[in-house]
């Protein structure tokens, strides 16, 4: 029993059918399955793209909120340095700790002009004024402060602050929460129960030698408002870096003066960009202006949080298609299969030998391997027929040269007989003639061979030019255009004479048969393009088409067979029954000026 079902299984898996059932379910499963994975991280590629510019976007607008606020903050220092009041207290030489009543109306007016910036700007949390001689003067919520640090403890930390900035004296200076809570230590009753940021101007006057120092202290919420919209979760987290790396501000307070990722400091250089560290995306924006960097934490399960509640959904249309697949499958490989023995039947058959067989055709995929089995059937049939046809003339020609070959022989013999009477006789003319004519002939049969050198082909041209020239009278000159590496290359015997005949006979018989015959020659390829070009009468256009179409396929357009095409007709149906149609011969011509044959022969030729 267990042999039978294994004898059952083994033959439907040596089924096509199955076969192409079983493939085709795989295939579907390992696309689905790659799809979904493809998707998914091509989603999770957008939506980081997308969250990247978005954030980018809110960047440049909290960078512009952020500018304001510092501009507004650098107005209202610029307004304490032109206050009169403050600069009269400035110039004011002070005796120590002593207070005259003088020093007590001008601290009064000092403070009365911080309580007006104070209430004209409200977001300011305290306005200090420091000085090198110990002296502290401030109002922090409507808290004046007049302090006299004789060991004066706050004007070392202000120069410690501009030191470790690298700064000097006389600049800005914006400051992090944990510098402004050693700034403003034991300066109030009120203790400090939030962060503070803080701006540090040191000045000097005209007329003191002294120096001066204003710190404006603003909340770090106030900072916060302004890009706490960009954290759209819980988990999300915002915050601002200086140039040193500490957290400024940060919607997440703990981390305020803590170091930045060391990631987002090795990327400094760069003006805004993002990357991913454990399952969060961390987008970056550099305030070039303020000195500043803006940071956004975003986590990777609040961007897939969508892509999540569509898995199990997702599964769902996974496993449906995969039984319609199934379903769909056993249909459509049914119907394919059935032309497919169709097919292969048909093949057997062309391995029997019975060619030129055709199948019914169908209209879908493996129709068009019917129709090509069947363009191969008949094209090996025809193939198989010019094969044979090709054969018989191949025959034909080298019974026709064994025949010619005793007619030349007893010819040369005669020739000769009568070369030896004409020198006895004195004709020198007369042997030369023969001479020529009988080295014309010997070639024919003394080398049954189809092809031989260009150079020996060259030497048959020359005796013929000889002959001519004894009949004519000296006045035909051949030009030779040949590279010495060409004159070794195998050509067929006796293409360039029947040629060479033509240009004299046709074409230079108006001139009195004067002229020269130029023959050049050059490589293209595998091919071998030999070119003569004669000066004559040149061909008219009508006799021109009708030979071309003499050549194409024995059939000229006027019924009639060129005078001057049969010689060529010879030579072209040579070559194109040994080499093939790539071959031949071409014709060019300009009626009174020239006529140019082309002969396109392979570089090398075997036969």
């Amino acid at each position: 029993m267990r042999g039978n079902s294994r004898a059952v299984i083994r033959r439907l898996w040596q089924s096509i059918r199955a076969q192409l059932v079983l493939s085709f379910m795989i295939m579907s499963i390992i696309v689905l399955v790659l799809s979904s994975i493809l998707i998914y991280y091509g989603v999770l590629d957008i939506l980081k793209t997308r969250s990247e510019d978005s954030t980018l976007r809110l960047f440049q607008q909290t960078e512009q909120r952020i500018q304001g606020f510092r501009a507004e903050m650098d107005k209202v220092s610029k307004l304490l340095l032109l206050n009169p009041e403050i600069e009269n207290y400035m110039n004011k030489e002070k005796d120590g700790a002593n207070y005259d009543a003088d020093d007590v109306i001008q601290i009064n007016g000092l403070l009365n002009q911080l309580s007006l910036l104070l209430k004209n700007y409200d977001f300011i949390s305290s306005i200090y004024f420091f000085s090198s001689d110990g002296s502290i003067i401030g109002l922090r919520d409507d808290e004046p402060t007049v302090v006299s640090d004789e060991n004066q403890k706050h004007w070392q930390e202000i120069a410690a602050t501009y030191g470790n900035a690298g700064r000097t004296l006389g600049d800005i200076l914006w400051v992090r929460p944990e510098v402004s809570q050693r700034l403003l230590r034991d300066l109030s009753y009120k203790p400090i129960n939030e962060p503070m940021i803080s701006v540090v101007r040191g000045f000097s006057t005209i007329y003191s030698k002294r120096w001066n120092a204003f710190v404006i202290s603003v909340n770090e919420s106030l900072l916060e408002n302004m890009y706490g919209n960009l954290s759209k979760f819980s988990e999300d987290e915002t915050y601002l870096y200086d140039g040193s790396g500490k957290i400024v501000s940060s919607s997440n307070k703990s981390a305020i003066g803590t170091t930045a990722s060391p990631q987002l400091l090795e990327r400094g250089d760069s003006e805004y960009g993002s990357f991913t560290e454990q399952n969060k995306q961390i987008i970056y924006y550099h305030m070039a202006d303020a000195d500043w960097t803006i940071v956004r934490y975003v986590q990777i399960s609040d961007l897939v949080r969508d892509i999540w509640s569509l898995r199990s959904k997702m599964m769902w249309i996974v496993i449906g298609n995969i039984v319609i697949a199934l379903i769909l499958s056993f249909y459509f490989i049914r119907k394919i299969t059935m032309p497919l023995k169709r097919l292969t039947k048909g093949m057997g058959e062309v391995e029997k030998g019975r060619l030129g067989i055709t199948l019914e055709n169908v209209d879908n995929e493996i129709g068009m391997l019917t129709r090509g089995f069947n363009r191969m059937s008949q094209s090996i049939y025809e193939l198989v027929e010019r094969n044979k046809t090709a054969e018989q003339e191949k025959r034909q020609i080298e019974i026709s040269l064994l025949q010619s070959q005793l007619q030349p022989h007893f010819l040369y013999n005669t020739l000769n007989t009568i070369k030896w009477m004409a020198i006895a006789a004195q004709a020198k003319n007369v042997a030369d003639s023969i001479t020529f004519l009988s080295n014309l002939l010997k070639p024919i049969y003394n080398n049954p061979s189809l092809v031989w050198t260009l150079r020996e082909e060259i030497q048959y041209l020359n005796n013929y030019i000889k002959v001519m020239n004894i009949r004519y009278g000296e006045h035909i000159v051949m030009e030779y255009r040949l590279p010495e590496t060409l004159l070794g290359v195998n050509v067929l015997r006796f293409t360039l004479q029947p040629i060479v005949e033509n240009a004299i006979v046709h074409g230079m018989e108006a001139n009195q048969v004067i002229g020269t015959i130029t023959l050049e020659g050059r490589e293209e390829g595998d091919k071998l393009v030999l070119e003569i070009e004669d000066r004559g009468r040149g061909i008219s256009s009508g006799e021109l088409a009708d030979l071309q179409a003499y050549l194409a396929n024995g059939d000229p357009l006027s019924g009639e067979v060129p005078q001057f095409g049969i010689g060529l007709l010879n030579v072209q149906k040579r070559i194109l029954l040994h080499f093939g149609e790539n071959y031949g011969l071409s014709i060019h011509s300009v009626v009174g000026e020239e006529t140019r044959v082309t002969l396109v022969l392979p570089h090398k030729i075997v036969i």
